[in-house]
C-alpha cells in the first residue's frame, strides 16, 4: 500500500510542475516557488517515512502528521495553483492538462502481481 501511495504521490506532484506550476510561475512566481519548496519538502518527508515503512518504525503519530500536512497542501494548492488554472486554463487545453495529470498518476501506480488485493 505504501509503494502504491507513494507512486502515485509522487506522479501527481511530477504532473502539476510539469503542466500547472509553468501557469502559476507566468502569474505569481513567489506562490510557484511555495509550492515546489512544499513539493520538496513531501519528497523528502516520503523519503524518510519510506525508510521508516520499510523498517517497521513508523509512527502513527508520524503518519497522521503526514496526512495533515498533506491536506493544508492540497488547501494551498486549490486556492492558488488550482484556481489560476480554472482561470487560465479554457476548453481543449484544460481538458488535456487534466487528462494528462489523470493518466501520468496511472501510468507510474506498480502493478500487483496477480490474485493480490489492495
Amino acid at each position: 500500500m505504501w509503494t502504491e501511495f507513494d507512486a502515485r504521490l509522487l506522479a501527481h506532484m511530477d504532473a502539476e510542475e510539469r503542466f500547472m506550476i509553468p501557469v502559476l510561475q507566468r502569474a505569481n512566481p513567489r506562490a510557484a516557488r511555495a509550492i515546489l519548496e512544499e513539493h520538496k519538502h513531501f519528497r523528502n518527508r516520503l523519503t524518510e517515512l519510506c525508510t521508516e515503512v520499510d523498517l517497521h518504525t513508523i509512527r502513527l503519530h508520524e503518519a497522521r502528521s503526514l496526512v495533515g500536512e498533506l491536506r493544508a497542501h492540497s488547501a494551498h494548492e486549490d486556492k492558488t495553483l488550482y484556481g489560476l488554472a480554472d482561470q487560465e486554463l479554457q476548453g481543449p487545453e484544460r481538458e488535456s492538462v487534466f487528462r494528462a495529470l489523470l493518466n501520468r498518476a496511472k501510468r507510474t501506480i506498480p502493478q500487483r502481481p496477480a490474485g493480490t488485493t489492495a
